[in-house]
């Protein structure tokens, strides 16, 4: 790996939000997260409400969420990102529950025209570790045209921090892409990406979708980045957690 230790996600451009390990934590008498700042000062994420706060490790600066644990901006018209444009956003994870037919919703979006809009993992039935990858809009558990549907399964192993990206390429006829630390695992060209995805929640509040894991880093670029910066920032962020 051997990255630059100068090197810091903020030089490169359209670093809209930084959600950074070990700072900008407020925590309530029992170590639970009631806000975490924003390293760029744009905008902070902060509790629903007290019996909804992910715990925090201080040794390890990771989130903890469980059933309804989530963090968001306040309101869901206040979002983190324009929806319809291109964006690329990171989070350094793991997932400590696998069992079958559940959901972990990493972003939560707006709803629009009755669709609910999402980033999430899907854990398949008797699939170990293999996660179906979502982004798009739903309506009831019908994924639309205006989603980029089921993407494909794979691997993120139970227990284990990876750097998820994903990269969405232009504001609308785009493609998404997710990759697991350096690789690239999910392309999808096959649907017009024109979802209005305004991202306004790390998790949710949905017991039965919620993260269920730990959340150590959380970025979000507000435009698609080449694959030489993408690349940059995984392996610091690689690097940083020591991720093999």
């Amino acid at each position: 790996m051997g990255l630059s230790s100068e090197f810091s996600p903020d030089s490169v451009s359209g670093l809209q939000h930084w959600f950074k390990n070990k700072e900008g934590i407020t925590t309530d008498g029992s170590d639970n997260v009631s806000t975490w700042a924003d390293e760029q000062g744009n905008q902070d994420l902060v509790q629903i409400s007290s019996a909804q706060n992910p715990a925090y490790n201080a040794g390890t600066g990771a989130l903890t969420f469980g059933d309804e644990d989530v963090l968001w901006t306040g309101s869901t018209s206040t979002h983190l990102n324009n929806g319809f444009e291109a964006h690329t956003f990171f989070i350094v994870m793991d997932i400590e529950d696998v069992s079958d037919n559940r959901t972990h919703i990493l972003f939560e979006g707006t709803t629009h025209s009755g669709k609910m809009n999402r980033v999430s993992l899907w854990k398949n039935d008797g699939n170990g570790n293999t996660f179906t990858y979502w982004y798009g809009a739903e309506s009831a558990s019908v994924y639309d045209s205006h989603g980029a549907k089921k993407l494909v399964d794979h691997p993120l192993e139970y227990g284990t921090k990876a750097v998820l990206t994903i990269h969405k390429s232009a504001a609308s006829s785009a493609t998404i892409k997710w990759y697991k630390n350096t690789n690239l695992a999910v392309t999808n060209t096959d649907v017009d990406v024109d979802v209005d995805l305004e991202v306004y929640s790390l998790s949710t509040g949905n017991a039965s979708a919620s993260i269920r894991g730990n959340v150590y880093e959380v970025l979000m670029y507000n435009t698609a980045l080449s694959t030489d910066d993408i690349a940059s920032v995984q392996n610091h962020l690689i690097d940083k957690f020591s991720i093999s």
